[in-house]
């Protein structure tokens, strides 16, 4: 709908309380001419039978709606008319007049049912592989394919799409790839495909957070200083949280000789033998670390520990890195070896081959093998 407003007009003659009261004003809307694109200027009156603004008709109304049945116009085309407004004071009949040129066009037909899937169907998905947005767009009804096209956008989020290296892709296809790591964990975005057909634009919006990895909690070790197959150290990841959907967590420890202690467990804590400290220096340091992963595979990897009470409970105090003291066994306590390659070592071994953790197996074997190398 059009709406022709000349409610603004006032007389000057008259303060603005009076204006807004009762501006005394009378008006006469008429249509003078209009034009077609590529044709001769006509009358309003020739223009339509039902067109009820010409040059023989008014209206007393400061606002005059136009409905487009009212102005005729072939699809495809344009038309221009020429509207003129005599604005009368009716104290004592001044009057002053105005013009406007409005040009009505059809537009063209619009792209049909744009729409981007969530990515891998979720509301929530992970930053630590690809996120793909697969978005699609029909032609309008009769329409050519081939003359649409696409481009994205971001419309919620921290990120531009057209960013250094943040696609795999183009901007300008159905669908895009946005590279691992590229995008902020635990906020939210949405972002947007635009298709154009023939100048005419329709667009579809996804959103979806992404996910955080786990937080809140601590990582200790109990005790600090030990000697290797006599001292079980005690390793604890506790008060860690996440998300309801993103649950269970799951723990994992390692040490600086680039092995894991055992497979990621949902049990929080974890008691083993440790394998000899680095014996280039006179510490036999060890360095420990833990990694906290949620059900969507975000992960949280903590090299700082505090030290635990006999419970496994974590402490105030952090060290610079998680670093353990784990010395080896002298030469004199050769029986001690034996009795733990016979025994425990075994025993150990065996348990873990029944419960298939070969990488359990394996650590304990790795650390008769630290043992054997220092002496």
């Amino acid at each position: 709908e059009l709406v022709l407003d000349a409610s603004t007009s006032y007389d000057p003659d008259k303060t603005a309380a009076e204006n807004l009261a009762d501006p005394g004003l009378t008006y006469f809307w008429e249509c003078s001419q209009f034009t077609l694109p590529s044709g001769p200027t006509q009358s309003c009156s020739a223009a339509s039978a039902s067109f009820s603004i010409t040059q023989s008709s008014s209206s007393s109304s400061a606002t005059v709606p136009l409905v487009s049945s009212l102005l005729p116009l072939p699809s495809g085309s344009s038309y221009t008319y020429d509207f003129r407004l005599t604005v009368t004071k009716t104290s004592d009949n001044q009057t002053d007049s105005t013009s406007i040129t409005v040009t009505v066009a059809s537009s063209p037909p619009f792209p049909k049912d744009v729409s981007i899937l969530p990515p891998e169907n979720r509301l929530k998905v992970p930053t630590i592989s690809p996120v793909i947005l697969l978005g699609s767009a029909s032609p309008p009804s009769g329409g050519a394919a081939s003359l649409l096209s696409y481009s994205w956008s971001t419309v919620v989020g921290d990120v531009s799409l057209s960013d250094a290296g943040l696609l795999s892709t183009t901007l300008t296809g159905t669908s895009i790839v946005i590279r691992a790591d590229k995008l902020t964990p635990g906020i939210s975005y949405t972002f947007r495909l635009t298709a154009t057909y023939l100048g005419s634009e329709s667009w579809g919006e996804v959103s979806f957070k992404t996910n955080q990895p786990p937080l809140g909690g601590s990582f200790s070790v109990y005790p600090m200083n030990g000697t290797s197959l006599s001292t079980s150290y005690t390793l604890s990841a506790l008060g860690w949280t996440d998300d309801t959907e993103d649950l269970p967590l799951s723990y994992l420890f390692s040490h600086s000789s680039a092995s894991s202690l055992g497979t990621p467990s949902a049990n929080p804590v974890f008691s083993a033998y440790l394998p000899v400290g680095d014996s280039t220096n006179s510490t036999y340091a060890l360095n420990l670390t833990l990694t906290v992963r949620d059900a969507l595979s975000a992960a949280t990897v903590v090299t700082l520990c505090g030290l635990g009470d006999s419970s496994a409970a974590a402490s105030a105090s952090a060290a610079a890195f998680c670093e353990v003291t784990v010395m080896p066994k002298t030469a004199t306590d050769s029986a001690a070896l034996l009795s733990f390659v016979e025994g425990i070592a075994g025993v150990q071994v065996l348990s873990a081959v029944s419960s298939y953790d070969y990488l359990g197996a394996t650590n304990t074997m790795q650390v008769l093998l630290s043992v054997m190398n220092s002496g």
